[in-house]
């Protein structure tokens, strides 16, 4: 027994060093910019093979500002016998979000306000899941959202609430509107209060 003490102590301080130097370096990761390549072969039954590639970049501006934007396209593997016609490139889309940590709110917890937008050039008609096309979709699809998110502090629950406006979808083209509230829950929060 009396050599426990001393290797318990030694393991107490040890432990305490590696978990210093692990968030030295978490930190030094959530401070960093990201980019990434993406690509994905879409093989379906009814509709045409698409080949989608997608180049995603994340970097932050200080602590309080962070900065996603995607680019992407799509091509057909081969052109679809349902339209003959199509154009090899499918579509072509851009899209990008700014989040804003607006600070603590006594009592609630750091408030995070979202700008985003996309916009997408459908070159072709678009193709159902049935193999059939939709005559007169392709055209220009735009799409922005204002979103705050608002924190249950202490709780791992976020509540966000965001509004979109579309000039029109997929398939139909009108302007939508539309508003959304949700409740998130966040379990990695919850587990990190638990660990040491």
């Amino acid at each position: 027994m009396p050599t426990l003490l001393p290797l318990l102590t030694t393991y107490s301080r040890s432990q305490a060093q590696f978990l210093t130097d692990r968030q030295v370096i978490l930190d030094l990761a959530s401070k960093g910019s990201i980019v990434t390549f993406e690509y994905v072969n879409n093989r379906q039954l009814k509709t045409p093979d698409v080949s989608n590639f997608k180049l995603i970049a994340e970097g932050n501006a200080g602590n309080k500002v962070d900065l996603t934007t995607n680019l992407s396209f799509a091509i057909f593997n081969q052109i679809p016998l349902v339209e003959p016609n199509a154009n090899r490139l499918h579509e072509i889309q851009f899209s990008g979000e700014l989040d804003v940590r607006a600070g603590n709110v006594a009592h609630i917890g750091s408030i995070v306000l979202g700008l985003s937008g996309m916009y997408e050039r459908l070159l072709n008609n678009t193709i159902t899941s049935a193999g059939l096309v939709v005559p007169n979709t392709k055209g220009d699809l735009a799409v922005g959202q204002f979103k705050i998110t608002i924190p249950v502090k202490g709780s791992g629950v976020k509540i966000p609430i965001s509004l979109s406006v579309a000039n029109r979808t997929d398939l139909i083209k009108e302007t939508d509107v539309r508003g959304n509230v949700g409740v998130t829950l966040d379990l990695d929060s919850l587990f990190a209060k638990s660990n040491p």
